[in-house]
């Protein structure tokens, strides 16, 4: 899959993650907690976590230390092993809500956000 998908990312006119990257730089400030939901190679993090932002990447395969394997429509293992949850600022689900349990992956945003949350769903 995510080779297929970069492929697919060189043909669009830009790449949504550059988007993403500048919308998070202008609106969070630095130390902000921000999941990745369906990361798939991390490049959220791989652009912010230099510049001083938490990022947690997630995605159901991980081939990279910058991700952690977990089913994103279930309980996603946060730091410490928080079990309550309510310690994320932002959640990303960028094109990671095509399977059938999509409903599931909104709930886990719910459960991991903190109360001033915001849920950026693309």
């Amino acid at each position: 899959y995510h080779i297929g998908f970069r492929q697919q990312v060189l043909s669009w006119p830009t790449n949504p993650v550059t988007h993403y990257i500048s919308l998070i730089q202008s609106s969070f400030p630095p130390k902000s907690v921000i999941a990745d939901l369906g990361c798939g190679d991390a490049a959220l993090a791989k652009a912010l976590i230099h510049k001083g932002y938490n990022v947690l990447s997630f995605d159901l395969v991980s081939n990279d230390d910058y991700v952690v394997a977990a089913d994103i429509c279930e309980k996603v293992p946060l730091p410490g092993g928080d079990e309550g949850g309510k310690i994320v600022d932002l959640v990303l689900c960028s094109l990671s809500l095509m399977s059938t349990n999509w409903l599931g992956c909104i709930k886990e945003a719910k459960r991991i956000l903190t109360d001033r949350y915001v849920q950026l769903v693309i």
